[in-house]
């Protein structure tokens, strides 16, 4: 049972007849506080907030070939800052793919490296005077660092060749 105290901070206990004993055991009390100080000003959440921000890069090309010789080609790159705290870069890239000679076969890979994630990679056979969407998209843990570069790297694994354009690339930073 919990008792309220008067303004001295005293509580009366009365027996109606009679002598009665008794025993009072205080088990906890509470104390009026003032909580204002356990809540974040407004300045100190957008702080907070911004510190914690995920941040976007993207970069766009309209058109950029894909190397008809045997080998790699980085096609474009994305670099996200990542505000020296640990977190994962999401990375999204998209194109066409097209072929004006003989079909031709592409590999493709989001990577920080320059040569073709052969772990990871996606690809597609373009026929002859044909368009082929692309698209992929890959998570990278990240570290304390202050940015990460992301390379859409292609290359050619058979035909004669042909191009990607209209590529667009986006790296996300979340924080965790």
């Amino acid at each position: 049972m919990s008792v309220g105290l008067n303004g001295a901070g005293q509580f009366e206990v009365r027996n109606q007849n009679g002598n009665v004993h008794l025993i009072i055991d205080v088990v906890a009390y509470l104390v009026d506080h003032n909580h204002d100080d356990r809540y974040y000003t407004k300045a100190e959440v957008d702080a907070a907030v911004a510190a914690k921000a995920s941040t976007t890069a993207h970069n766009f090309v309209d058109a950029k070939g894909i190397e008809a010789a045997p080998g790699q080609t980085e096609v474009i790159s994305v670099t996200v800052a990542t505000p020296g705290s640990s977190g994962t870069v999401i990375v999204n890239a998209s194109g066409r793919l097209f072929n004006n000679a003989a079909s031709w076969t592409a590999r493709c890979s989001l990577t920080t490296g320059t040569d073709v994630d052969l772990d990871d990679w996606q690809g597609a056979t373009v026929p002859m005077d044909a368009f082929l969407p692309y698209s992929a998209t890959h998570a990278f843990a990240v570290g304390a660092i202050d940015s990460l570069e992301v390379h859409l790297v292609c290359d050619r694994t058979a035909g004669v060749g042909g191009s990607m354009s209209d590529i667009w690339i986006t790296a996300t930073y979340i924080p965790d």
